[in-house]
């Protein structure tokens, strides 16, 4: 009995370790799969250092990220929609303008869209409230949290009346308030937004909102109203290679400024629109985002490579 009972504890051992050994074979294979080795962070770091560029602390996240493309349509009627969506009022005159198009309302509400998704909009009022710059609203006397709830409230409302209606849940765009502001003389109350997809930034979609009585009463900046209705999975390029793409990209600006030095301060993943040159059809692409210690942002094509902005 004795030697029965020897074999059973170090048969339960045995058992014990073997599961130990796969749970941590488990372990291993998923962060092989699902995170970048530290090893190839490390040597990134040095080639960059080497080359007088410093990348922040904890701006590498080892975190591999996979995320979808959406595809949309501008419907032929999409300004007219929206103006009207917006305004709850009829057509009065519709002009074409350079590179877009200028929308009169009934109401006395006035549009003005160009490049695809930028806007303009004034509610009729007396007073130019769509003049104001995204950085100078965080610049303007602070707003009481009462104040705040209105103006989210007022902006809510507002683009509510345009629904986004994406067929898949996930792509519907959404809406982070980054700053707000009050202009003393005129009492006007503004609030800036960045649109989402996934709860990532939508890079260089943003706007500027007024708010008086608690509507909106301005709006000025790159929104998009439309609706996605495809959804494709890609192979995107990780950190490590968004960081020597942007390695290239400083070196060559440089030039023979051997004694330059720069940091590369955040890199974050968010989408970037692109637009089929041949139709209204556009993208919603998965993009890098990288800003460095002088105030360069470069936001890159997570599955090519493509530079998009500087």
């Amino acid at each position: 009995m004795k030697g029965w009972r020897v074999v059973k504890i170090t048969l339960a051992i045995v058992l014990v370790l073997a599961n130990l050994f796969m749970v941590w074979f488990l372990d291993s294979v998923f962060r092989a799969d699902a995170y970048i080795p530290e090893e190839t962070i490390r040597q990134a770091r040095e080639l960059l250092r080497s080359d007088g560029i410093v990348i922040g602390q904890r701006v590498v996240d080892p975190k591999k990220v996979n995320l979808p493309i959406y595809e949309g349509a501008l419907p032929q009627d999409y300004h007219t929609s929206v103006a009207i969506g917006l305004s709850e009022s009829d057509v009065a005159l519709s002009f074409d303008a350079p590179n877009g198009v200028v929308i009169s309302m009934s109401n006395g509400d006035r549009y003005t869209f160009s490049d695809g998704f930028d806007i303009r909009y004034t509610a009729g009022v007396s007073i130019d409230v769509i003049s104001v710059e995204a950085e100078a609203v965080s610049q303007m006397s602070p707003l009481t949290a009462g104040m705040e709830e209105r103006v989210r409230d007022a902006v809510a409302e507002f683009l509510e009346r345009v629904e986004n209606g994406s067929s898949d849940q996930n792509s519907s765009l959404a809406y982070t308030v980054t700053s707000y502001g009050r202009d003393d003389t005129t009492g006007i109350l503004y609030c800036v937004c960045e649109q989402a997809v996934n709860r990532r930034r939508l890079v260089d979609f943003r706007a500027v909102f007024a708010v008086s009585d608690g509507k909106v009463v301005g709006m000025s900046g790159s929104w998009c109203f439309a609706s996605t209705d495809g959804i494709y999975s890609a192979q995107l390029l990780d950190q490590i290679n968004i960081l020597y793409s942007v390695r290239n990209r400083i070196l060559e600006e440089r030039g023979n400024a051997t004694d330059s030095r720069e940091e590369i301060r955040s890199l974050e993943i968010g989408y970037a629109v692109y637009f089929r040159s041949d139709t209204e059809s556009f993208y919603l692409i998965p993009a890098w985002i990288v800003q460095t210690g002088s105030g360069k942002t470069y936001s890159i094509n997570a599955v090519d490579g493509t530079l998009y902005t500087k």
